[in-house]
């Protein structure tokens, strides 16, 4: 029906439900009217179509200017009335005659803080010029009198004679020293090499000081029953207390920010002021700024508050003064920083004076100071600046004066972003990047800006740290498609550089033109095998021409997981461990030679239920561009899916109900005459083994001892033998290649295609690169480091050094440090990665014989963004942290960690694998007669290797054991 208003029962639904229903009704040309009976009438300003059993009230007709109920009958003389029923009866009530309501007066809107918006465009420029008043200078009385200029000379010797305390030269030093430490000069403390009588006034009349105060405490202590040794801490007390107003009182404005007194946390300025306005700490002030900062923090709470608030006050009450005026140069240097949180969580403590004048130019600060003393302010003033700063960026933007409006935005207002934003309204790209690289953490706009400015070499060295090519081209794609198309480019060279060939197929896959650039990447990338190696099938098979892709694609979905070839060879067979899965092996793609340079024959693909899961979920995504042939293809998945029902999924956990939508997208592409016989797949088994995997290494070492191994993904083990050299065996023990290069350590990469073996050399480390689809091996660099996580992203290697996490990266000839993390005063103890997460624990407080307190530190990646930053209370000193951030405690027994899991060996011979936060082990690992300090284990993209010093070696994969032999 149509509806020109609506009755509210008000008694029944109550005052605030009404007052919501009216709101979300309103409309403009609406009246609210109260009837007698405490109701309320609606009148709609214009009707509308609603369902009366789902209407907000009552619904009411409008007919022939009268506001009827249904099913009330209504004459010519009901207009300007309502006619309704109240009671059973109706009634007739005259619109005009009711009271009307303002739902305007249910909004209150005091308290809300007002933020005035930046612009987004360039402010338009003002046709008149702006108005400087004149500077008020005092009348040169010389000049006038027809004086000649001043002498130094005399006026130094009226100042001597001016004093009746001063004596001599070097009492006129001591004098001045002391009138301008007592008056409250803003000049900071003198130099002892250049002023050395005006250095020594300082140190004797804060001796002075320091002594009378002692000396009343002494007198103190001997009153009190001889306390004398509490006199020794006046003269620390008070020296600290005039340093600390020294520091503050001499730093220049910039250290310096406005608080509410009120809100009992201190606001921080967002940095340190313009360039040549700060000064380094002195040693003893570094030792006693703080305890001058508690004793700060005390004064402020004593009745002597009160004259130090009203200097700031009238200083604050000036600069606001200047800033009205217009007078912005002046104005600028003396501005308070605003900011809304304190730096890095910490109480920045009062100042007990007032700032002194910026130097320099007045630039956006690019690198972020240290928080300095903050002034009281009053929320009002607060309030009052930012208006005023605000205010200020618009007049100098519309004026050309750039650098300064980013200044107010960036320094005084606490906002880099608007900065960055101004900047490049004015297409001064390098500054807006600088100052977005070091104050803002948005690596994507970062990546554009340092593109757009020409500087492409540091957009790619950002994306590549941070991870940030994709939404950096998101971003840029809208506006500048060529631009992104060639940071596209970009993206995957940097992806073929560190031999990412997944990446750097699916980097280039959206860009069609692209696509015959990664031709010989999609080759080496299915060559990796594993779940790599089928995703890029799945590429294959919609790209490769039909005849090479269906013998590909029949010949991997064909494969029966259930059959044998001989993983783990008979000594798998000895062990009880279960068989293998058999592998599909292809041609490689026509026109590359990534198979024949690898040296291993043919693609090999192994068909297991994980690697048919990462092939149908990446084909669901794409479609063949034939559509026959997409009809097939999707035809010949479908099926295989419906044939691996029930079978473990090995590595990858699919969510609940993500293979059913995987079979029904296949389904709706596949044959219709072919899909009808297809029964839909369950999801596939995860269920826990009853008890875990029980594995025997066999008894017999092997003929090479083993310092590292880390299966890869096409089911070969990489082996480190020490000064033996390095070496690649297959899942059945056998030998393939060989290379003398000695390796005491395994550093893979998380695409499992590049190596770095790390061999010890006394206090250093040297580092060779291995590709290891082409068997090519190259020296990198000799580094100091000593400690390495086992994986690494393929171009950005973590290091730790004396406490200190250091982040190198190997595309370059020498190693170049990229990123850097220090805990200080506290040392980080451990660093542990994965391909998405790195956690480190740090040491907070070292007791006499232990360490008492951890920290853990765990960072996203890419990108090093802190997450979590906690103190772990009662920990043991020994602890471990997994990359995800999981603590592991050690009391007796070894413990390893390696990416998401640990391992545990209770005893002689014994081993026990515990993946992520699981606290049930998922294998056993046994190696009759190895120490436990012989074993070693690596957790890499789901699977598992183990090895003990002998040369036997473990390989699982999941909850299957993929591999056990001896070198």
């Amino acid at each position: 029906m149509r509806a020109a208003g609506f009755l509210l029962d008000v008694p029944l639904l109550g005052r605030d439900e009404a007052a919501a229903r009216v709101l979300a009704l309103w409309d403009p040309g609406a009246r609210l009217y109260t009837l007698p009976d405490g109701r309320w009438l609606l009148r709609l300003g214009a009707e509308r179509v609603v369902r009366a059993e789902q209407a907000p009230g009552s619904p009411l007709c409008g007919l022939d200017q009268a506001l009827v109920e249904p099913g009330l009958p209504s004459g010519p003389g009901d207009r300007g009335y309502l006619v309704g029923r109240s009671g059973g009866r109706r009634v007739t009530v005259a619109l005009a005659g009711l009271p009307v309501l303002t739902p305007a007066s249910w909004l209150r809107v005091d308290g809300l803080p007002i933020r005035r918006l930046p612009a987004l465009d360039a402010v338009a420029a003002r046709a008149e010029a702006p108005i400087e008043p004149a500077p008020e200078t005092a009348p040169d009385l010389r000049a006038r009198a027809g004086v000649g200029r001043r002498d130094e000379r005399a006026e130094r010797v009226a100042a001597e004679l001016a004093n009746p305390r001063v004596g001599g030269r070097g009492s006129a030093g001591f004098g001045r020293a002391f009138a301008r430490f007592g008056r409250g000069s803003a000049r900071p403390l003198p130099h002892a090499g250049r002023e050395p009588f005006a250095f020594l006034g300082i140190v004797a009349s804060v001796g002075v000081v320091a002594l009378v105060v002692g000396g009343a405490v002494a007198a103190l202590g001997t009153v009190t029953d001889g306390r004398a040794p509490i006199a020794l801490l006046g003269p620390v007390l008070v020296s600290a207390v005039l340093l600390w107003r020294r520091r503050s009182r001499g730093a220049p404005a910039g250290r310096y920010a406005a608080t509410d007194p009120g809100a009992g946390k201190a606001e921080a300025p967002p940095g340190g002021g313009s360039r040549g306005g700060s000064r380094p700490r002195r040693p003893l002030a570094r030792l006693l700024g703080a305890p001058g900062a508690r004793l700060a923090e005390l004064l402020m709470r004593s009745p002597l508050a009160r004259l130090v608030v009203d200097r700031q006050e009238r200083y604050l009450r000036d600069l606001a003064r200047q800033f009205e005026r217009g007078s912005y140069h002046e104005a600028l240097r003396n501005g308070i920083a605003l900011s809304e949180a304190s730096a890095e969580g910490r109480r920045v403590p009062p100042a007990l004076g007032v700032p002194r004048p910026r130097t320099g130019d007045l630039r956006p600060t690019v690198r972020v100071g240290p928080a300095g003393a903050a002034l009281r302010a009053e929320p009002a003033m607060f309030a009052r600046l930012r208006v005023l700063y605000t205010d200020a960026a618009e007049r100098l933007e519309r004026d050309d004066r750039i650098d300064e409006a980013a200044f107010a935005l960036a320094d005084l207002l606490g906002s880099p972003d608007a900065a960055v934003a101004l900047y490049t309204r004015h297409g001064r790209f390098r500054n807006a990047a600088e100052l977005a690289e070091n104050r803002m953490t948005a690596p994507d706009l970062v990546v554009g800006l340092w593109w757009r400015a020409g500087e492409r070499e540091r957009a790619v060295r950002h994306a590549r740290l941070h991870g940030a090519f994709e939404t950096a081209i998101g971003r840029l794609t809208p506006t500048y498609p060529r631009t992104a198309a060639a940071l596209r480019a970009e993206w995957v060279a940097a992806c073929q550089a560190i031999g990412d060939h997944p990446g750097a197929v699916e980097a280039a896959w959206p860009d069609r033109d692209l696509r015959p650039a990664v031709a010989a990447d999609l080759t080496a990338g299915i060559a990796q095998g594993g779940t790599i190696g089928a995703r890029l099938l799945a590429y294959l098979a919609t790209e490769a021409p039909i005849e090479q892709a269906r013998s590909a694609v029949v010949a991997f979905l064909d494969a029966d997981a259930d059959t044998d070839v001989g993983a783990g060879g008979a000594e798998a067979r000895d062990s009880g461990v279960e068989p293998g899965d058999r592998a599909a092996a292809t041609e490689p793609a026509a026109g590359s030679g990534a198979g024949a340079g690898a040296g291993a024959g043919p693609i090999v693909v192994r068909a297991d239920r994980a690697a048919l899961d990462t092939f149908t979920s990446a084909l669901a995504e794409m479609s063949a561009a034939d559509p026959a042939w997409d009809r097939e293809l999707a035809t010949l998945a479908a099926r295989a899916l419906a044939r691996a029902a029930g079978r473990p999924a090995g590595v990858i956990a699919s969510p609940p109900g993500s293979v059913r939508r995987r079979f029904d997208a296949l389904r709706v592409r596949a044959d219709p005459l072919a899909a009808v016989d297809l029964r839909p797949p369950e999801e596939p088994g995860r269920g826990r083994r009853d008890r875990p995997v029980a594995v025997t290494a066999g008894d017999l070492p092997g003929r090479v001892p083993i310092r590292s191994a880390a299966a890869l993904p096409d089911g070969t083990v990489l082996v480190a033998c020490g000064a033996a050299g390095t070496r690649l065996f297959g899942p059945d023990g056998r030998e393939r290649v060989r290379w003398d290069v000695p390796a005491h350590g395994i550093v893979l990469a998380d695409h499992g295609a590049v190596a770095l073996l790390v061999a010890e050399r006394g206090v250093s480390r040297d580092i060779h690169r291995l590709e290891v689809l082409t068997r090519r091996i190259r020296h990198w660099a000799t580094v100091s480091a000593r400690e390495f996580p086992d994986s690494f992203d393929g171009a950005h290697l973590v290091t730790l050094d004396q406490g200190v996490i250091t982040v190198l990266d190997t595309t370059t000839p020498r190693p170049r440090v990229v990123w850097r993390e220090d805990a200080a005063p506290a040392p980080f103890l451990g660093v542990t990665r994965t391909a998405t997460s790195c956690a480190a624990l740090a040491q907070t407080r070292e007791g006499a014989e232990r360490m008492t307190e951890l920290v853990k530190w765990r960072w996203d990646m890419p990108g090093w963004t802190l997450r979590e930053r906690s103190t772990l209370a009662g920990t043991m000193p020994r602890s471990l942290v997994t990359g995800t951030g999981v603590v592991v405690p050690t009391v007796f027994e070894a413990v390893l960690v390696s990416g998401d899991a640990h391992l545990l060996v209770p005893s002689e011979g014994s081993a026990s694998v515990y993946p992520g936060t699981d606290t049930d082990a998922v294998a056993n690992i046994a190696f009759p007669g190895a120490a436990p300090d012989t074993i070693g284990f690596r957790e890499h993209a789901g699977r598992i290797t183990a090895w003990d010093r002998s040369g036997r070696i473990v390989v699982l994969d999941g909850t299957s054991v993929r591999a056990v032999f001896r070198t």
